[in-house]
């Protein structure tokens, strides 16, 4: 299976390095960083903490895509990079089986908030540790596994191959 999914993978990126990307980048507005301290002081830590919960594993993600359009709640980060790549490598977030942008979006927006509550709201490793990076990649993994399944059955082995392709990248150079 192994075997299957690296021939795959390499498959893919060479229709993919020769085709439009499945559709064109859109950048949404990010607003200016409200000063952490002053968020801190205001907004109590179990709202900080159960909206991040909320918005990273039990909304759907047309639900997460809404919110994050009109940046609510606004004391959270909601700026990307997308799928980001090692330069040399620069797969990117969509290719010509696979749109991973979403599940991108709100894997960073995860990592960044979850790092956020915990130099908030410490002590250092209170949020953001092992077992809480885990089950965000996991969710990573979950959103573009959903990508996935309403692709023809010539597009969603290969997205199925790159999602987890990217999940393993993710896990492996992720964080601690």
């Amino acid at each position: 299976m192994a075997r299957f999914a690296t021939l795959v993978v390499a498959a893919t990126t060479v229709l993919a390095a020769a085709s439009p990307p499945a559709e064109a980048t859109v950048q949404l507005p990010v607003r200016a960083a409200t000063p952490a301290a002053v968020v801190a002081a205001v907004v109590p830590e179990g709202t900080f903490t159960a909206s991040l919960e909320s918005l990273v594993f039990q909304s759907s993600m047309p639900v997460f895509l809404w919110m994050r359009g009109s940046h609510s709640p606004s004391w959270h980060d909601w700026s990307t990079d997308g799928c980001s790549t090692p330069g040399a490598v620069g797969l990117g977030d969509t290719g010509r089986s696979f749109n991973f942008r979403s599940a991108c979006w709100r894997h960073d927006f995860a990592y960044r908030n979850t790092k956020r509550a915990d130099s908030w709201f410490g002590p250092s490793g209170r949020y953001w540790n092992t077992t809480t990076r885990f089950r965000i990649d996991g969710r990573l993994l979950g959103d573009m596994r959903a990508d996935c399944a309403p692709r023809s059955w010539t597009q969603k082995y290969s997205c199925l191959a790159w999602a987890e392709t990217y999940f393993r990248a993710v896990r492996t150079f992720g964080g601690p």
